[in-house]
């Protein structure tokens, strides 16, 4: 997290330390809100995903094959979603790519798009992905607490 210090070069800026001390905390705490934000986002999106590929399980058992479309489309809107809000650099957004791609190939494939299997390996992949998310949140909530201010 990008730290952002004031450096006072006047007298009159000396002068107006606890102001600045103010300021930075207010910029420090609005850009851990947003990481936050974030994360409870990408949770959230996760934790939806997660609910409509067992409504999609649930329909495939159940030979409720009709409803399976919808449920489709709704579990690669939210990949898409997911994949648009990566960065467009780094190994790590890389590697989220592929593996939403490799999500989207498993929910679209003629083969396993309509099998069980499938679906839990997806969900599978997904759920470990919501749990990473959740460690993240946690900790930089608990890291946003004790920060101190340069």
């Amino acid at each position: 997290m990008a730290r952002i210090q004031f450096h006072a070069k006047t007298d009159a800026a000396q002068s107006r330390g606890q102001e600045e001390n103010s300021c930075v905390a207010d910029v420090l705490s609005a850009e851990n809100n947003a990481d936050l934000d974030q994360l409870s986002n990408v949770i959230a999106l996760y934790t939806v995903l997660v609910d409509v590929l067992y409504k999609m399980r649930a329909c495939l058992l159940d030979q409720r094959h009709d409803e399976v479309p919808a449920l489709r489309r709704q579990c690669l809107d939210i990949l898409k979603t997911l994949q648009n809000g990566l960065e467009k650099t780094g190994e790590l957004s890389e590697n989220l790519h592929l593996l939403y791609g490799h999500c989207v190939k498993r929910l679209t494939d003629e083969q396993t798009g309509n099998d069980v299997e499938s679906l839990d390996a997806v969900r599978m992949v997904i759920t470990r992905l919501k749990h990473v998310y959740r460690h993240l949140q946690q900790k930089s909530a608990v890291s946003s607490e004790h920060e101190p201010l340069e």
